[in-house]
């Protein structure tokens, strides 16, 4: 969370650089009071109409540009960006609550992941200069890629290394970041340990076989049988369907599993039950799917349902724990001891209060750049303006990686 200055402060500061390419007139605050009939300057974006779907989402649709930058944000002429599976969600209505508190509703633009051209930046952000190409993983509850312009926190920002194509930044971004939570800075994983994937098939078990292989690990995992020879490719020494494990844990088979790191992407709970009386003592689950808290929202359940699915977290950590197991859902978005309230305990579980965090990027961009991270990108690449197609595509199973898009 930033800190703004007292306002006798900030009021004293001098007004942001602003890149030559960009009018000055596109700068002005898009939501503020204009004179009567006059226009707010507009861009092209992806225009989320109503709640609905990627059916719902306009292509190539005018809409204000972003305000100017205050405090440490920056404005960024976006390059590319991709479609993560928290904006198919919110394309779908499933996180109106979470719009309904930040004040947001449609039209509005989705995208958190973005590649773009520093062109402007707020009268705190002095770590990038104008013409800058940064990377950032967006909040949530701040989206906005699927555009011409977008504004994104500085906090929240790397710089693109040499040789490291936009498509490819665009895709590492949320994904990235959720293994990189989990696995480093809570799990904290180094050379010897043994890591479990389940569900590597994936944008983000994909990136976390990776992840863990370049921090020395020994990584075993699980995927579907069409995706068994690529998760091998990622560097997993062991690699088995997901229904062969599940079946050899559920019958017992092979005695006692000695993983230290789980991170479970399944979204099974009767699995991972019957997988933590299997762990070692003393072995760490890490849960992406929220005990199945994030499928009653996809079923319909409102901010009650919601609230009260989420009074399960403690008892399951408690029998987790009798287990020698010690879990954590979605630890590394929240730290699980502090969701008291029932409201965070909703969001924790959707993973919306994810942390920016570009020093965390800057480390994921340069195992791109060495070669130790490679994410899989879709074969069709989509235009900024085509979201709604590039969302379809995500929902309908079609996609073979990565589904991004590109100016």
């Amino acid at each position: 969370m930033q800190h703004g200055l007292p306002h006798v402060v900030a009021a004293r500061l001098p007004l942001p650089h602003v890149a030559p390419r960009l009018p000055r007139r596109m700068l002005s605050r898009a939501h503020s009071h204009s004179h009567a009939g006059s226009e707010l300057p507009c861009m092209q974006a992806s225009v989320l109409t109503a709640f609905g779907g990627p059916a719902c989402v306009l292509p190539s649709a005018k809409h204000p540009v972003p305000g100017r930058p205050t405090g440490s944000k920056l404005l960024l002429r976006v390059r590319a960006s991709s479609v993560n599976p928290i904006d198919c969600w919110m394309a779908r209505g499933y996180g109106a609550q979470l719009f309904a508190l930040t004040g947001a509703a449609p039209p509005l633009v989705l995208g958190r992941d973005v590649v773009g051209e520093v062109v402007a930046r707020g009268p705190l952000a002095w770590g990038f200069a104008l013409g800058d190409v940064v990377a950032a993983a967006t909040h949530p509850t701040a989206p906005g890629a699927h555009a011409e312009l977008a504004l994104c926190a500085e906090a929240a920002a790397a710089a693109l290394p040499a040789g490291v194509a936009d498509a490819h930044a665009a895709a590492v971004g949320f994904a990235g970041l959720t293994a990189w939570r989990g696995l480093v800075a809570q799990a904290g994983v180094g050379a010897g340990d043994s890591v479990l994937v389940l569900g590597a098939g994936g944008a983000v078990g994909g990136a976390a076989v990776q992840l863990a292989a370049s921090r020395g690990c020994t990584v075993s995992a699980t995927c579907l049988p069409a995706q068994l020879e690529r998760v091998c490719a990622l560097g997993a020494a062991a690699v088995e369907t997901s229904e062969q494990f599940a079946e050899r844990v559920r019958c017992g088979e092979g005695g006692r599993l000695d993983y230290d790191v789980v991170l479970d992407g399944a979204a099974d709970a009767e699995l991972q039950g019957a997988l933590a009386r299997r762990l070692r003592p003393g072995a760490r689950l890490l849960d992406l799917n929220g005990d199945g808290i994030c499928a009653a929202d996809r079923a319909g359940g409102g901010l009650a349902s919601l609230a009260a699915g989420g009074l399960s977290l403690p008892l399951k950590r408690r029998e987790m724990a009798e287990l020698g197991v010690e879990y954590d859902c979605k630890h590394f978005f929240w730290p699980a001891q502090r969701a008291r309230d029932l409201r965070l305990t909703l969001f924790f579980h959707a993973g919306v209060l994810f942390r920016e965090d570009g020093a965390a990027l800057a480390q994921l961009l340069g195992l791109v750049q060495s070669g130790e991270l490679a994410p899989r990108l879709h074969d069709e690449t989509y235009g900024l303006h085509e979201a709604g197609a590039a969302m379809a595509t995500y929902e309908d199973g079609s996609a073979d990686g990565k589904v991004v898009l590109c100016k």
